[in-house]
């Protein structure tokens, strides 16, 4: 079993904002798209579980958002029988 994932020839949210605070406008619009991830991901019963800015992931030709690092995702009904808490705590 393996996993096949796309290249993403940018860098990290994170590493970005090392540079400095982004503008409004991108800063609405990462969230919108990020927003709509999530929720796609949520719609399939999927919880990430670590949503932080090294976990997003943009793209350096177009600048779009990429979610990544489903690492430590669970299905909706494995959060609701196990229910610990998992991620990075600065993020929780």
């Amino acid at each position: 079993i393996y996993i096949v994932t796309k290249f993403i020839d940018g860098c990290s949210l994170a590493d970005q904002l090392k540079l400095g605070p982004l503008d409004i406008v991108k800063s609405l619009n990462l969230v919108k798209i990020i927003a709509k991830a999530l929720d796609h991901a949520h719609q399939k019963r999927i919880i990430h579980r670590d949503v932080k800015p090294a976990n997003i992931l943009i793209d350096g030709k177009t600048e779009l958002p990429y979610l990544t690092d489903f690492g430590l995702s669970i299905r909706e009904e494995q959060f609701v029988s196990d229910g610990s808490p998992v991620g990075t705590p600065s993020y929780m």
